[in-house]
């Protein structure tokens, strides 16, 4: 998503949304959500992987968004998610990025 220009780099902990944000996430079926009271681009790091993920309440439209059309599934019993062969699919077409 920094790299397609769809967020940028807002402070150390947040991110803004970038020139390209409409097109970008509308090529994957995200509406990012009006700013509200909850925080709205975090950026988080992931305790797995250690790199940093989107979270707030446009990382939770884009992971709400990737399960409806089950680019993802959950592990049952745990936070983890699968990318599916749809979302392999999803993902190069709508960002270019190969999983």
């Amino acid at each position: 998503m920094l790299a397609a220009g769809a967020i940028s780099p807002d402070g150390e902990r947040a991110y803004a949304l970038g020139p390209s944000a409409g097109d970008t996430f509308a090529a994957i079926g995200v509406a990012p959500p009006p700013p509200a009271r909850r925080a709205y681009a975090i950026r988080c790091l992931d305790w797995s992987e250690r790199r940093p993920h989107l979270a707030g309440a446009l990382g939770a439209a884009v992971a709400d968004a990737m399960l409806n059309r089950r680019w993802v599934t959950r592990v049952k019993g745990s936070r983890a998610l699968v990318v599916t062969d749809a979302g392999r699919a999803g993902l190069r077409a709508g960002l270019g990025v190969e999983v």
